[in-house]
């Protein structure tokens, strides 16, 4: 190269994401919305699973696996998106309630979250 600036140089990132994560962030479409709480913000910026407790409000009809975004219900800021284990018809239901609780509520429960960590991304 003798010095020239030539090209494009690509540095790599401390933290890549994994073909998982990126394909969550970049490669899907979002169905509807879910709001959380600031208690619920807290806990996935630690890299925490989303549970029910924290949902405030959903928006969209969505099905188990469809991509979602995650806003903040204090401003409405996106602040992830991930891959839902329940359905918006579900997860109206059970917004606001412990894991425990789930079961009662819908008869069932697929799982304890409603956004597993490992389906999770932030932005």
């Amino acid at each position: 190269m003798a010095g020239e600036p030539l090209g494009t140089v690509f540095r790599p990132k401390a933290k890549p994401l994994g073909d998982r994560k990126w394909w969550i962030k970049h490669g899907l479409v979002t169905s509807g919305k879910i709001y959380i709480d600031d208690g619920a913000l807290a806990g996935i910026q630690k890299r925490s699973s989303l549970f029910a407790a924290g949902i405030t409000r959903v928006e969209g009809h969505f099905v188990a696996q469809n991509a979602v975004l995650i806003v903040s219900a204090r401003d409405g800021a996106p602040v992830a998106r991930g891959l839902v284990n329940y359905s918006s018809t579900e997860i109206e239901r059970i917004r606001g309630c412990k894991s425990s609780e789930i079961e009662a509520r819908l008869g069932y429960m697929e799982d304890d979250c409603v956004v597993h960590r490992q389906n999770l991304v932030l932005l």
